[in-house]
């Protein structure tokens, strides 16, 4: 009887020890966890990726910020995948900054860099560029069958609500990275008596610079659009024009004719037209072989309006002038001591001046009397 009182008494020990045991491991491990609080610091989250530094997430963290944070670095919007909406900073406030529309080119129209040449003041563009650049559909066009089909009544406000309801697209027109004109397009006569774009088969750039560009034109010029509004048209029975200087930041043509120049400038929301007549008594001259001296044609050389309300002769690059006349008398023989003239300008009926690279011939008539005297040019430093 005593052995199971003892035995009893021994289990009930045994028990409560257990039990006592149980609470003090909770109880210990209860005030590590209120030690680890306290003792906590929050510049150990800023010393590992600090308040000023970018926080960086990995592949999994795509789309959210730092660790915690549930503000997206970018959000997609459901209705239009093509918008992206940016946000600002991580962890600071969401300011909408710029809404973008990604749009992707066709890949048959990759701008490439073969159509411009790289010269000391840039990226100019080779014989073959095209400005503007423009893609011509293919046109089967029998230059025997060319009808000049136009309704003479037709005015520019109907052509300009005509062309202003056109848009351009990708399939036919895109911008070449180095040209920064406005939109102009050139327009010419199918067989048909449409209106079709010219491309770089119907005319030739001569001079490109950042200022204005020069085009010779190799096919009949019938329109002209700057913005989807009608610069100029050609009338019939008139003759048409054998260049064209576009000059972009003054939004100014010059039409150069045989003996005529059309000066179109856009001024009160309009483009609006000058006529200045070239002398008709002043003529270039160049000397074939058998020493036989002809007139050189207006396709030779660009005539330019100045400020002084005159005339500049500029010779096209490989053209020589040997001779000048004015009225009935020979002003100017090349001496074969010096460089041939290239510009030459025509002030009025009794002043010229004809540059050469290290003088300038200067010619007045006082008196009925021609008198030449030269001006040196001064060196640039």
């Amino acid at each position: 009887m005593k052995c199971v009182t003892y035995k009893c008494v021994v289990i009930f020990i045994l028990i409560k020890f257990g039990n006592c045991a149980d609470k003090h491991t909770q109880r210990s491990h209860d005030d590590e966890d209120d030690s680890d609080d306290d003792n906590y610091d929050v510049n150990e989250l800023e010393t590992e990726f600090g308040q000023d530094e970018e926080y960086h997430p990995d592949a999994n963290q795509a789309r959210y910020g730092a660790v915690g944070d549930p503000i997206p670095l970018f959000k997609t919007d459901p209705d239009k995948s093509a918008r992206r909406i940016d946000y600002g900073p991580v962890g600071g406030p969401i300011k909408i900054t710029t809404i973008q529309t990604c749009i992707v080119p066709p890949p048959e129209k990759e701008k490439t860099k073969k159509q411009s040449t790289k010269s000391r003041f840039g990226y100019y563009p080779t014989d073959d560029f095209q400005f503007p650049p423009q893609i011509q559909t293919d046109q089967s066009e029998e230059p025997s069958t060319v009808q000049e089909v136009k309704d003479v009544g037709l005015e520019y406000e109907s052509l300009n609500k005509m062309f202003s309801n056109q848009r351009l697209n990708n399939e036919n027109y895109y911008q070449d990275e180095y040209s920064t004109y406005q939109a102009m397009s050139f327009y010419r006569l199918d067989y048909s008596g449409n209106f079709i774009v010219m491309n770089t088969t119907d005319y030739q750039i001569l001079g490109f610079d950042k200022y204005a560009v020069k085009y010779s034109l190799k096919t009949r010029l019938e329109l002209i659009l700057c913005n989807y509004n009608v610069v100029w048209m050609h009338m019939p029975n008139a003759e048409y024009p054998k260049s064209v200087i576009y000059k972009r930041f003054k939004r100014l043509f010059f039409l150069s004719f045989d003996y005529q120049i059309v000066k179109i400038k856009f001024t009160n929301n309009k483009w609006e037209k000058k006529f200045l007549n070239l002398p008709r008594d002043f003529y270039l001259y160049d000397r074939d072989e058998k020493g036989i001296f002809f007139r050189l044609t207006p396709d030779q050389y660009t005539v330019q309006p100045t400020s002084y309300g005159g005339f500049r002769y500029i010779l096209n690059p490989g053209v020589k002038c040997r001779m000048v006349t004015i009225g009935e008398s020979t002003l100017f023989l090349h001496n074969p001591q010096h460089n041939y003239v290239r510009t030459l300008s025509y002030f009025n009926k009794n002043s010229l001046r004809f540059y050469f690279p290290t003088f300038i011939m200067v010619y007045e008539c006082v008196d009925n009397q021609w008198r030449r005297y030269f001006i040196k040019k001064e060196k640039s430093k």
